[in-house]
């Protein structure tokens, strides 16, 4: 089913809502993070960067 017609429809695939999230990491050293969002509509986007932990 199109994503746009199952929205309409109230049949969308249900999901959480995540407005923070948070890891600890058990080592120092550099990891990459990704981040991804999706919106009502079903439309994402991601977002990778690379981050320093001491």
């Amino acid at each position: 089913m199109d994503r746009l017609l199952g929205h309409r429809l109230g049949q969308q695939e249900k999901r959480e809502l995540v407005k923070s999230a948070s890891y600890t990491y058990e080592q120092g050293g550099e990891y990459t993070v990704v981040i991804k969002v999706i919106d009502i509509l079903g439309n994402d986007t991601t977002k990778t960067t690379r981050v320093n932990v001491n």
